[in-house]
């Protein structure tokens, strides 16, 4: 029987793969991928960033990346991210306090 290991990255390294699905969920939010499903609180459809297909976030992802490398970067998929600036910008455009804290920072 043999097991399959995953390489152990550096701090940085793990750093820099977060950064890289940042900026890739940046442009999935940008791009007006992500939408909540109605009747369902915090669930979301966020459409690839290739455009080829959807996935389902609440809370985890349903993508390959976030089912297969979370211990790489504790499930922190680009689509998981996406929804996280939704969640965001939403909270700043309803909360005038929020926005004025987060232009402060």
């Amino acid at each position: 029987m043999t097991t399959e290991t995953t390489p152990q990255l550096s701090p940085v390294k793990q750093i820099e793969s977060l950064y890289a699905r940042l900026e890739k969920a940046r442009s999935i939010f940008a791009a007006g991928k992500v939408h909540r499903i109605l009747g369902l609180d915090q669930h979301y459809v966020v459409e690839s960033s290739k455009g080829d297909g959807f996935y389902q976030v609440n809370g985890v992802c349903t993508c390959m990346d976030a089912q297969h490398r979370t211990e790489l970067h504790h499930g922190w998929c680009c689509h998981k991210l996406a929804v996280e600036i939704f969640k965001e910008q939403q909270a700043i455009s309803e909360s005038p306090k929020i926005a004025k804290a987060v232009t402060q920072t």
